[in-house]
């Protein structure tokens, strides 16, 4: 993906396969950073560019500066589906799950079918199967203590 990058990186949107593999796949962070960088000195105007700085930045635990590059996304288009995804995946690491499920139905309706979409409802439902978890380990806590 890097060759193809060097050779023919005329759209952003090249760099999202190569970075994602960097983030989920081989848990390299810096690598993905790295090639997010390179896509914000090409594409300066372009959403995409800070919105997988962002993405990155979620993956190092720097959520301050996740969050700064993922607003200047927003800012840019407000209807680009990845930033929703990726603010709902910082919301959720940041253990604000109300908030991270809300994001991740904005990606869902935004992308409207796409892996965007498909990503975010994914997401989404491990939230709720989490939410649920809890749910009855605070009930299961409370007859515990209900019943000593």
């Amino acid at each position: 993906y890097e060759r193809v990058l060097a050779t023919k990186s005329s759209n952003v949107y090249y760099y999202i396969k190569p970075i994602w593999i960097y983030l989920e796949r081989l848990e390299k962070p810096k690598e993905a950073l790295r090639l997010a960088n390179q896509a914000i000195a090409q594409y300066p105007t372009e959403a995409m560019s800070y919105n997988l700085v962002g993405w990155a930045k979620i993956y190092e635990d720097d959520f301050e500066q996740a969050e700064d590059f993922l607003y200047k996304a927003k800012a840019i288009d407000p209807n680009l589906d990845a930033v929703y995804l990726n603010y709902g995946t910082l919301k959720e690491k940041q253990g604000l799950l109300s908030e991270a499920i809300k994001l991740y139905k904005k990606a869902y309706d935004l992308g409207d079918g796409n892996s965007i979409s498909e990503a975010a409802n994914a997401k989404y439902k491990s939230i709720i199967g989490k939410i649920r978890e809890m749910d009855y380990a605070t009930v299961n806590a409370n007859v515990l203590q209900t019943s000593n």
